[in-house]
Parts: C-alpha cells; structure tokens; sequence
C-alpha cells in the first residue's frame, strides 16, 4: 500500500476532528459545518480587504478588482488569527479559501 504524503492516520485523525467540531457546534455528525461558523468557533476572525484601516486605495484596488492571483492568507496579529479573504471570488470559493485556511491552523502548520 502506497503511504503517499499523509502521516499514518491522518485521515483517520481528520474524520475525528471534523466530528468532534460539528458536535462542538450543535451538528450532527453528517450535517454541514458552514466555514464561518467554524471560524466563530476557532476564535478566527475573517476580513475583506477594505475592512482593514490604513489601506490605500492603489492597495485595495489591486487586491480586490477581479484578481484572480490570491485566494486568502492567515495571519497572526498580537496572537489572534485573521483571515483575508479575496472579495473577487464567489461565494462557494471563499467558503473553500476559508476551510483551507482554517485547516492550516487545525493542523498546526506554521505561518
């Protein structure tokens, strides 16, 4: 059997984490765990661009209008994880840019 990129058990270990989050969140273990809810429940806050102070209208212009070249990124400020979100993508890609980034943190990985 191929062991691929994935640690032994990491699927496993994955299923469990995702129950063990819908139950955190009053979910069944079949029903949908929208990513927002998620975010609330990691203490994640989620940002478009121009909700960010200090953002100069080159910046958010660039970010913002139609580019396609980024999806979101994490960061951490004072110890908090904000997510950025592109504001150009649909809202069923933004919901996926989400849970990436919120399967980043889960995992631990570093930013």
């Amino acid at each position: 059997m191929p062991t691929g990129k994935y640690k032994r058990g990491f699927k496993q270990n994955a299923e469990n984490k995702s129950l063990e989050l819908r139950k955190a969140n009053s979910k069944q273990d079949h029903e949908r765990l929208p990513a927002r809810d998620l975010a609330k429940h990691l203490e994640v806050t989620l940002l478009y661009p121009n909700e960010i102070a200090g953002m100069s209208a080159a910046i958010l212009k660039c970010l913002c209008n139609g580019n396609s070249k980024w999806s979101a990124v994490t960061l951490d400020v004072n110890g908090n994880a904000i997510v950025i979100l592109n504001p150009s993508h649909s809202n069923h890609r933004i919901e996926s840019n989400i849970f990436h980034e919120l399967a980043h943190l889960l995992c631990e990985h570093k930013m």
